[in-house]
């Protein structure tokens, strides 16, 4: 059995000892990520992974079979928590690397690859779905906000790198679903199309 996996961001946001985290739990074949909020003794979830099937060509998230996580010196000489990942599914090979950028905020960066070898006509991104407690809203094409009606001083960001969009879908139960994909994939052999996007959690 794989041990779970967990990077968290604690930090102090307007005198509140407040953490961002994610979550990684083997499920059958793959990663699933889990996010969460914590502060003032509560931990309130966020958003989890839609993660596909093994008959999926086109997983609705990455298909992460390998995670390591690894702890990394940046340019300012601070430790940095990073999980690394790979996978394959049907002619793709993806990439994942999920990280902790600045120790003084809450954000990690989320940041994808996926390398297909000749079939490109399908659907490439991120698939999250928001627990139903968040209220969520478009502030553009590149960036979204959620807020939860017990974290009152708090919003959660999502920022696009400018090489990808995010959207919001409602299903038929009308929760709501994030879908975070490049402007454009790659249709160069051996040339691999990226996604990256940042999960931010600042004061309102």
């Amino acid at each position: 059995m794989k041990s779970d996996l967990t990077i968290d961001c604690p930090v102090e946001i307007d005198g509140t000892a407040t953490t961002l985290l994610v979550k990684f739990e083997y499920q059958i074949d793959r990663w699933q990520q889990s996010w969460f909020v914590e502060s003032a003794g509560h931990s309130i979830p966020l958003m989890s992974s839609l993660e596909g099937t093994d008959d999926d060509r086109f997983p609705t998230c990455p298909p992460i079979q390998d995670l390591h996580e690894h702890q990394l010196a940046d340019t300012n000489r601070r430790d940095r928590a990073v999980v690394l990942g790979v996978g394959m599914a049907g002619k793709g090979h993806w990439s994942a690397s999920i990280s902790w950028e600045h120790s003084s905020q809450a954000m990690l960066r989320n940041d994808y690859a996926c390398l297909m070898k000749d079939d490109t006509n399908g659907w490439l991104g991120s698939t999250f779905q928001v627990d139903s407690n968040w209220d969520i809203a478009a502030l553009d094409a590149e960036q979204l906000q959620m807020q939860h009606p017990d974290l009152e001083d708090l919003v959660v960001l999502l920022k696009c790198d400018p090489i990808c969009l995010v959207s919001i879908d409602r299903a038929d139960d009308e929760l709501a679903r994030v879908r975070v994909e490049p402007k454009e994939c790659s249709t160069v052999k051996h040339t691999a199309t990226r996604w990256i996007f940042d999960i931010w959690l600042g004061s309102r």
